[in-house]
């Protein structure tokens, strides 16, 4: 029971960051800030350093997950969040990084057998398909307000989260806590995780 609510803390950490790595290189354009977010978030859900992690070549990264016991649905979500950095990398003209991400996210599907898309970008809105998909589960029924487009509602809650002491902490430590202002819905132990869930079964 321990070790099923960690793994949804984290998990909905990440989502949480998701929305608002994805507002921020929308509304902000500033993709090399979002790819940095994501980096930051992928460390915190693998529990690895993200810095040492991500040097590593691509077919080293799915050995040190595999040996590390990281959860399969965990190196899903990681998988889709490295491609998309890798689409934010190419915009932001950080070509070398970006196909190293690329290669480390194709790495990851073909060790763990996940199903990603041929173009990077597409990891964003399937990323934010699981997010809502998973807050919204998190959080129970919708309000009327939320109805008409939580993917909104939630975007703007976490845009305003953004503005807290939360994110110069995270700047300053590289790590985020579960705890922290962004998280500070609180979690239980339902929730449904949406295109991963056929990857977890594998």
């Amino acid at each position: 029971m321990f070790e099923r609510d960690y793994l949804m803390k984290l998990i909905l950490g990440y989502f949480k960051l998701i929305v608002v790595v994805v507002k921020r290189a929308e509304k902000e354009k500033d993709p090399e800030g979002a790819a940095n977010m994501l980096e930051a978030a992928i460390g915190e859900a693998t529990e690895i350093d993200a810095e040492i992690l991500l040097s590593l070549s691509p077919d080293s990264i799915a050995s040190i997950l595999q040996v590390s016991g990281t959860d399969p649905k965990v190196v899903g979500y990681v998988a889709h969040g490295l491609l998309l950095e890798s689409h934010y990398l190419m915009v932001a003209c950080d070509f070398a990084r970006a196909e190293l991400r690329e290669q480390q996210a194709r790495a990851l599907a073909e060790a763990y057998g996940i199903d990603l898309p041929d173009n990077p970008a597409e990891a964003e809105n399937l990323l934010m398909e699981a997010a809502e998909q998973g807050l919204l589960d998190e959080e129970g029924e919708p309000s009327s307000q939320e109805d008409a487009d939580p993917a909104a509602a939630f975007a703007a809650r976490a845009e305003k989260a953004r503005d807290t002491a939360f994110f110069k902490e995270t700047e300053a430590s590289g790590r985020f806590d579960p705890d922290a202002p962004l998280m500070q819905d609180e979690l239980h132990e339902e929730g449904s995780f949406g295109w991963q869930d056929d990857v977890a079964r594998r």
